[in-house]
């Protein structure tokens, strides 16, 4: 028999029998949530490194430090080598120089070149033959070219000012030529190696007044003025520290006399020629003239005097100015005219002199050394004797020297003018060489001489 709910309600057929599975009672409960994902992350553990990536980036810098390391190293080495050429470059060729200090007779070897070929500044020509004797080519004047270490040269007769042999060009190596005279092509330099004749040469009155930088033989003209000015060689000078100073802040070269020490002349002539001294060469200038300027305006005057029409100094050291030149030609003008003053000559055939001694600066004096003999005797040639001697040095006008020798046997002379040598001893060689080459032949009496004189008899 089928009971009905008091509510009257239908019964859901729907509904599952309490006792089947998963069954809820009706009333309130709390629906548990679907198993989902949860969103709070899981405890993870730490990734190992990527030993390959460390090494790819370690590997990479590496790359990157040597690629910059290489760049600098061959930018360098690349700057070197321009740096090297440009040098050379210079050495090959004249080069106009700026206006600069330079060290008068450093002894430091010369690294640069200066522009011979420039025309002088107050437009003068040499004076013609017949006002004055200038030095001049005959037929047997010969150029030399590859023989000759520095860059130019004149070996010419002190007496008739007759040029023997000149240079006008590029550095030599001191190898003797091959050539035959006479083999180049008019109007061009022969090359290394090879040497003509100075008659036909179109640039041999340019090239013997070319404007070059005497340096320190400015101080043979000093010697010249000074000498002429001078009242007795024992009047006493005192040396003051205002002449000292600024020569000494240019870095010229000194005697070494002291400011206060009062010296006889005799000394600062002495001081002048053998060390070069740049103070003594102001001395004198001071005690001559009152002044250097004013004594450089006596240096001008006698210049003029002699016939050294492409000369102009502007001071009596020798210290670089631009404005401060001379030539080949007048330079052995110069030292002919100095050596035939006897005093001036007997002071530059000095090897060594002691100044005379002074209380409270020098009581024993002090020693100057010729750096002319200091570097040669004089008689190395075997046929003349190298009697006196005059370096120069600047970084413009680099290793200058002129030498005055005479024949051993008939006393002939000669005087030899070198510029531009690169280095302290290539113009002692070219005036040892010139001076056994070219001053006439072996000595009179000599096996050389007997040999011949018998050739020419039989």
């Amino acid at each position: 028999m089928s009971t009905e709910r008091k509510t009257g309600a239908v019964p859901d057929e729907s509904r599952p029998a309490q006792s089947s599975p998963g069954y809820r009672p009706a009333g309130p409960y709390t629906v548990e949530p679907p198993l989902t994902k949860s969103k709070v992350p899981y405890p993870q553990t730490a990734k190992k490194p990527d030993l390959n990536k460390q090494k790819q980036k370690e590997q990479k810098k590496k790359r990157t430090r040597l690629f910059w390391v290489s760049f600098i190293v061959i930018f360098l080495l690349l700057l070197g080598i321009g740096c090297g050429l440009f040098i050379l470059f210079r050495r090959s060729l004249p080069a106009n120089v700026p206006e600069g200090s330079g060290t008068a007779d450093s002894g430091e070897e010369a690294t640069r070149g200066l522009d011979p070929s420039t025309e002088t500044d107050d437009g003068n020509e040499p004076m013609d033959e017949e006002v004055f004797k200038y030095p001049y080519a005959t037929a047997k004047t010969v150029m030399l070219w590859n023989e000759i270490r520095s860059r130019y040269m004149i070996f010419m007769d002190a007496k008739t000012l007759e040029v023997v042999a000149w240079k006008y060009g590029q550095y030599g190596t001191g190898e003797t030529a091959t050539a035959e005279p006479g083999t180049e092509e008019p109007g061009t330099e022969p090359e290394s190696g090879s040497q003509g004749s100075g008659i036909g040469q179109p640039d041999f009155g340019k090239s013997i007044n070319a404007k070059i930088y005497p340096a320190s033989l400015t101080k043979l003209m000093t010697l010249l003025v000074a000498y002429e000015h001078c009242g007795s060689m024992d009047d006493p000078f005192r040396m003051t520290y205002d002449i000292i100073n600024p020569l000494y802040l240019a870095g010229l070269s000194l005697a070494g006399f002291s400011g206060g020490e009062t010296v006889p002349v005799r000394d600062l002539f002495y001081g002048t020629a053998l060390p070069s001294g740049a103070e003594a060469a102001v001395g004198l200038a001071v005690y001559a003239a009152g002044s250097e300027q004013a004594f450089v305006n006596l240096m001008n005057e006698k210049a003029k005097e002699l016939g050294m029409k492409n000369t102009r100094f502007v001071n009596c050291t020798g210290q670089h100015n631009s404005d401060h030149y001379t030539s080949l030609g007048d330079l052995a003008i110069l030292m002919a005219t100095v050596e035939s003053v006897p005093e001036l000559a007997e002071i530059l055939s000095t090897y060594k002199y002691t100044t005379t001694p002074t209380a409270g600066f020098h009581p024993q004096g002090f020693e100057v050394v010729s750096t002319t003999f200091a570097q040669m005797y004089g008689n190395e040639s075997g046929i003349c004797e190298i009697v006196g001697g005059k370096t120069g040095y600047t970084e413009q006008a680099m290793q200058c020297l002129a030498t005055y020798g005479v024949r051993m046997d008939d006393g002939h002379a000669y005087v030899c003018i070198t510029a531009c040598g690169q280095n302290r001893y290539d113009p002692i060689k070219d005036c040892i060489y010139l001076f056994g080459n070219y001053s006439g032949g072996p000595l009179a009496g000599s096996e050389e001489t007997s040999a011949e004189t018998e050739e020419g008899t039989s």
